[in-house]
């Protein structure tokens, strides 16, 4: 009931409310937060500097807005909750596995904090076409989060639950359909608006455009659900490429922070974010201008620009001395997470419109267990078991050959050492990003480990990662994916004899893949989800992300496919690849097959009367 009455008291602000001063955050400014892909973690050092942020912010903001709801291995919710620091947190949208863990902080943290989570807004700038989300999937992770919560707590707790999206998308007449559908489905609609990026921003009367613009989103979307989640005002760098006539700097911002904190919207109102509280860092390269660094009212090192930039929503919180906060870490030049634009894409599920049931959740990147020692060689394989092996100081991945260039021995003070090459360990070179057998020296470049509980080869966050179609090439390097098939690599005796597996690929080049036990196609991507077993003895179509098979439960056109678990005897799950007409034929429900029509929004796969020449039936199988 508590969290229902935060809902109507928090967020009902049809008719003109005052406004909330509050602010954006990202811990990417921190000392501790590791940018590059070889910076090594620290979560307790970087969960302590969460800490001090908070505690830095709580006398100047009503409301905290987090672009994550846990930050490497780091939940922000429960050090909010210790600050006592209300907040809107972000689910970050990704097509990779860790946004999953977005999602399970974000539900754990509203079950267990409900009066500090005050909305979940999942989603930033990222709706289609400017992002790679489409507005009803972006819409059916809201009401998964919402139905989440409800059911974990029996209906004792709702919080509300929304996304984050430019003005221009909101106002844009070519998707308002799609957005007025989002909006639906939202509690919160959050709009970005910058007058900074506008040339016809006026100093003189600095909050026009935001009114004009807000007043149109007042003649489309519900008042009490609408919240201004970001503006603000660059405090340096040269001026914008977008609008050159607004210069950076301090006193402009200030301007235009004073001037909105006068504003009074003629409905809606209630928290609005300034992005950001804190600069980014001088070696952060996650925003494309170097203006962006400088949004914060707060330098990267906790220090204030100006007094009363902001000011004080609770004076006496001010603390009489200023916080200590050194910066000892070498400049870097690669970023591993942005703050505002999306991360590396590679899949784009579209999840089913009803409250799905997740297959198993994925973890984060573990933190290394002890390193193994073996006095007698090990050798280790890929997850369709090629083997690792070193050949004249290089790495390569083939077919097994049972002779010693595939034999390593684990040392605690000498890493991964090849048997083949003596005195040869593994070593990583950052100026190719790749990794070769040099002489064992105890170097910081060889402390690469074999992670047997992950199943990786790690060094700091590296995995490494092979080319499952390049056999005989050599393994690259890449930040560690708790998902990614391709860095997948254990002792040889335990992986499972050699398995064909395969993908299925439309004439339009779309994968087929699983995603909670249905069936899509989409962009291919590093993971189970997109690898299959055809069992031809037993005609079924085993997915590797459920271990379930493909199950066509009814004999009509249009119905879409899902999985189900493996039964030999289910006629339901009987398939006949039919390679020669690059075809995927129901061998038990007479003329069916497998259809991906690309007009469907969903991105279903579905059954349908074979016909000899449709494109939607073009599909092939393509061994991985």
């Amino acid at each position: 009931m508590r969290a229902r009455l935060f809902l109507l008291a928090g967020l009902a602000v049809a008719s003109a409310t005052p406004i909330r001063p509050s602010a954006c955050y990202s811990p990417f400014h921190l000392d501790a937060y590791p940018l590059q892909p070889w910076e090594a973690l620290d979560a307790p050092a970087l969960a302590a500097g969460i800490g001090e942020d908070f505690a830095q912010m709580k006398p100047y903001v009503h409301t905290v807005r987090t672009y994550y709801s846990k930050y490497h291995s780091v939940d922000v919710t429960p050090i909010a909750a210790a600050s006592g620091v209300p907040l809107y947190l972000g689910v970050y949208m990704v097509h990779e596995p860790w946004y999953w863990l977005q999602v399970a902080a974000a539900i754990d943290g509203a079950v267990a904090y409900p009066e500090t989570v005050r909305a979940v807004l999942v989603g930033n700038e990222n709706v289609a076409p400017y992002g790679d989300f489409e507005a009803a999937y972006i819409a059916n992770q809201v009401q998964h989060i919402k139905s989440e919560v409800a059911n974990r707590t029996n209906g004792s707790i709702t919080v509300p639950v929304g996304t984050v999206q430019r003005i221009t998308e909101w106002l844009n007449p070519a998707i308002r359909t799609e957005m007025l559908a989002l909006a639906d489905a939202c509690d919160v609609i959050g709009v970005n608006i910058y007058p900074f990026f506008d040339n016809s921003y006026d100093a003189l009367d600095p909050t026009a455009l935001v009114t004009a613009l807000w007043d149109q989103m007042l003649a489309i979307y519900p008042a009490h659900k609408l919240r201004l989640t970001e503006t603000g005002y660059s405090t340096g760098g040269p001026s914008s490429s977008v609008a050159p006539l607004v210069v950076p700097s301090l006193d402009n911002a200030i301007k235009y922070y004073n001037a909105l904190m006068q504003w009074t919207p003629s409905r809606g109102g209630g928290d609005i974010f300034w992005y950001s509280f804190y600069d980014l860092r001088d070696d952060d390269t996650t925003q494309p201008e170097p203006l962006e660094k400088h949004f914060g009212y707060f330098n990267a090192n906790g220090t204030a620009k100006a007094a009363n930039f902001p000011k004080p929503v609770f004076p006496h919180l001010v603390p009489t001395t200023p916080r200590k906060y050194t910066t000892t870490r070498k400049p870097t030049t690669r970023p591993l997470l942005p703050t505002k634009t999306p991360a590396t894409r590679s899949l784009a599920p579209i999840a089913p419109t009803q409250t799905p049931t997740p297959t198993p959740t994925p973890t984060t990147t573990p933190t290394p267990a002890p390193t193994l020692t073996t006095a007698t060689p090990i050798t280790l394989c890929t997850f369709k078991k090629t083997i690792l092996s070193e050949w004249n100081g290089g790495l390569y991945v083939n077919k097994i050959n049972n002779n010693n260039n595939e034999k390593f021995l684990l040392r605690t003070n000498a890493g991964i050492q090849s048997v083949s090459s003596g005195n040869g360990c593994l070593t990583y070179n950052a100026a190719t990003n790749g990794v070769s057998v040099s002489a064992c020296s105890g170097a910081a470049t060889q402390a690469w480990k074999f992670d047997a509980a992950a199943k990786r080869v790690v060094y700091g966050n590296l995995c490494l990662q092979s080319s499952p179609s390049s056999p005989g090439a050599s393994p690259n390097v890449a930040p560690c994916s708790s998902g990614a098939v391709s860095q997948y690599f254990d002792d040889c005796a335990s992986v499972p004899s050699t398995t064909s597996y395969v993908q299925l690929v439309t004439k339009r080049n779309a994968f087929v893949y699983e995603f909670y036990n249905n069936v899509y196609a989409g962009a291919n991507g590093d993971d189970l989800n997109h690898l299959f077993k055809y069992d031809a003895a037993a005609k079924t179509l085993q997915a590797m992300s459920n271990g379930q098979c493909f199950d066509a439960y009814a004999t009509g056109s249009g119905y879409a496919l899902h999985t189900f678990t493996c039964n030999g005897n289910n006629g339901n799950q009987k398939w006949i690849i039919d390679a020669a007409n690059r075809k995927i034929k129901h061998a038990t429900h007479p003329n069916l097959c497998l259809d991906v029509d690309p007009t469907n929004a969903s991105r279903r796969a579905q059954v349908w009367t074979c016909y000899a020449n449709s494109d939607n039936q073009h599909i092939t199988v393509v061994p991985y």
